[in-house]
């Protein structure tokens, strides 16, 4: 290296500091796209969820004013109208209601929630 000129020195400094800055820019680039996937996913993820638990939450408000209007109104008609509303709408939280994952307990675990669930 020492007959390299000064000029030289400098464009393989500036060469090395520009492949150092890219492979760190590239390093950057790549772990901030699978934050924004993994960040993405969870979002729809719950957003579902919440969309699920809105929908019930507004089946079971319907079915209380329903029922409430019933009370108020205890004709033959309105009350199987109102059994008839229930109906769909349990029907319709059954469908909407996640289901929880089958988690088998650890071997030689014996805990209450075990055998509470089995």
């Amino acid at each position: 290296m020492p007959h390299l000129t000064v000029r030289s020195r400098l464009l393989i400094l500036t060469g090395a500091v520009a492949a150092i800055l890219a492979g760190a820019g590239g390093a950057g680039l790549f772990g901030v796209a699978r934050s924004n996937e993994a960040l993405r996913d969870m979002y729809v993820g719950r957003a579902k969820a919440l969309q699920n638990i809105s929908t019930i939450d507004e089946l079971i408000t319907q079915s209380h004013y329903a029922i409430s209007d019933a009370v108020l109104d205890p004709s033959a008609q309105k009350t199987q109208s109102v059994l008839e509303a229930t109906r769909r709408a349990v029907g319709a939280i059954s469908c909407n209601r996640p289901q929880a994952p089958a988690v088998e307990p650890a071997l030689g675990s014996n805990t209450l929630s075990w055998r509470i669930t089995a």
